[in-house]
C-alpha cells in the first residue's frame, strides 16, 4: 500500500466517521420520539442535532458521492445525502410545528 492509497484510505475513515456522528442524533431522535423505544431518555443532543446533523450528513454525503470513483462509495454517499436532505426538512417542518 503507497502513501497515495494510505491518505486516500484514511480520509475515507474521517469521512465515514464524520456521517455515523451526524447519524446518531437523527437515530437517536427516532428512536426515542418516533417510535418510542426508549421513552425515558432525555433529548441531550438538540442544539446538535437541529444545527449540525443534517448538513454533516449533506455535505459528507456529497464528498463521498463526488470523490470516489468506487461503485458502492458513491451509492452509500448518495443515500446519506438523501438521507439528510429529508432530516432537513424533517428538523424544519418540527420547528415551524412548535412555533405555531
Amino acid at each position: 500500500m503507497n502513501k497515495l492509497e494510505l491518505k486516500k484510505s484514511f480520509n475515507l475513515v474521517i469521512i465515514y466517521a464524520l456521517i455515523i456522528l451526524g447519524g446518531i442524533p437523527a437515530a437517536r431522535y427516532l428512536l426515542i420520539f418516533e417510535f418510542g423505544v426508549f421513552p425515558n431518555w432525555k433529548d441531550t443532543f438538540v442544539l446538535f442535532r437541529v444545527f449540525m446533523s443534517a448538513p454533516i450528513l449533506i455535505i459528507f454525503g456529497g464528498l463521498l458521492f463526488l470523490k470516489n470513483n468506487k461503485l458502492y462509495h458513491r451509492i452509500i454517499g448518495l443515500l446519506v445525502m438523501i438521507t439528510g436532505v429529508f432530516w432537513l426538512f424533517y428538523v424544519i417542518s418540527g420547528i415551524i410545528n412548535e412555533a405555531v
